[in-house]
């Protein structure tokens, strides 16, 4: 019983420095976001859709070395760093999608609208991203980031 609840408190500390470090990087993102649409011509649909792309992908390299570094450092890379890096990116774009869905599905499937007027956009969105968040730790801490073993320190 004792070994189960330091494994729980072990996953909650791990948890929370993964939602801080996704705190810190979606913030940077945004920020990017920002500055690649100053430094894009214009301000039209397309070049939108490239700051935000380019912010994006920017993020996922900062997540995946914030994570690698604060996170999950004392875990090993399941595959090597490119493997690793791939299998996070395509968590994060799973992320992405499930964040997406939950969001509009909260929004317009639930009386958001009704109860916070104004906010119901940004509020279905901060609690669609902390859902997708539970599911992208999951994911990562499963497939990108395995637990060290014993034997694994004979290596």
């Amino acid at each position: 019983m004792e070994v189960e609840s330091t494994r729980l408190s072990e996953h909650a500390s791990t948890y929370l420095r993964y939602l801080f470090v996704g705190a810190v990087v979606g913030v940077l993102t945004i920020l990017l976001r920002e500055l690649f649409a100053f430094m894009l011509p214009a301000d039209t649909p397309a070049y939108y859709a490239l700051s935000v792309v380019m912010a994006y992908a920017v993020g996922i390299i900062c997540s995946y070395y914030g994570h690698r570094n604060v996170t999950f450092s004392a875990r090993e890379l399941v595959s090597g760093h490119v493997g690793a890096f791939t299998r996070f990116s395509l968590i994060a774009i799973a992320g992405l999608l499930a964040t997406t869905i939950m969001s509009m599905s909260i929004r317009y499937g639930l009386p958001v609208e009704r109860l916070l007027g104004e906010y119901a956009g940004g509020s279905a969105f901060a609690l669609a991203t902390f859902l997708a968040s539970v599911l992208t730790y999951s994911l990562n801490s499963t497939f990108t980031f395995k637990e060290q073993t014993d034997s694994s320190d004979h290596h």
